[in-house]
This record gives structure tokens, sequence and C-alpha cells, in this order.
């Protein structure tokens, strides 16, 4: 997916792994992105994002 001069690329993913309040570990679904340059060919930066904590239910 194309966003202004970057290519974005969201898959979902059901092993994401984060802390709740008490501090145990526990496996969320969420998404993994990746930002390229323009043409694809270098990127930029990888980011996981969990349902539940960074994006709402």
């Amino acid at each position: 997916m194309r966003y202004k001069s970057f290519y974005i690329k969201i898959k979902s993913v059901d092993n994401l792994i984060r802390q709740d309040k008490q501090g145990s570990d526990i496996c969320c679904k969420g998404y993994e992105v990746e930002i390229f340059d323009s043409e694809e060919k270098l990127k930029l930066d990888e980011i996981s994002i969990a349902v539940g904590f960074e994006i709402l239910k």
C-alpha cells in the first residue's frame, strides 16, 4: 500500500508477546507493519501493534 511517498506492508499476526499489568507475558493478535521508501527497496522501519495494547479492541 502506498502512503504519501512511502510503501507500507501490513501483515496480520497471532503471536505478539506483551506484558499485562501484573507483568505476565501474554500472546496477542495484532499486526506487523513494515515501512519502505517509495521504490520499496530500502526498509526504513518495522513495528508491531497488538490489539488491546497499542490499538483498541
